[in-house]
């Protein structure tokens, strides 16, 4: 039975690569378009007050679960001593997407100096690019 990866024969995978490339755009677009309604049901549901959204007929519908709780840190109010112990522990780091922005609107010599020589790239998991000959 070719159950898992390590079982499957090159001709198996070859098939199952060809079928998920040849599907990708569509499942996307789909992907696309559920995100889209989900959108407008939130925004109908915000406007009408509503939790809940059910067919009457067939029973299926959405509901308007809780809210994720989030906690965040005030660190530019924290005493510098906090902050520092807690970056030694290696319990701080640092929102690359928002340094790069700070850097690039000439945030200053000392964040330069930081992108030279306190910036570690890892690798990540490489991408599945589908591909058409």
């Amino acid at each position: 039975m070719k159950d898992t990866p390590e079982t499957w024969e090159r001709g198996y995978a070859e098939a199952l690569a060809a079928h998920y490339a040849s599907t990708h755009s569509d499942v996307l677009a789909q992907q696309r378009a559920q995100d889209a309604l989900k959108e407008q049901l939130r925004r109908f549901m915000d406007v009408n007050d509503l939790d809940e959204l059910v067919d009457g007929e067939t029973g299926l519908g959405v509901e308007l679960g809780p809210a994720p709780r989030t906690t965040t840190w005030d660190v530019r109010t924290m005493p510098d001593a906090v902050v520092l112990a807690l970056a030694r522990r290696g319990v701080l780091e640092v929102n690359t997407r928002a340094f790069d922005a700070l850097r690039k609107a000439g945030g200053g010599a000392d964040l330069d100096d930081a992108h030279r020589h306190h910036r570690m790239t890892g690798e990540g998991t490489r991408p599945l690019r589908v591909r058409a000959d």
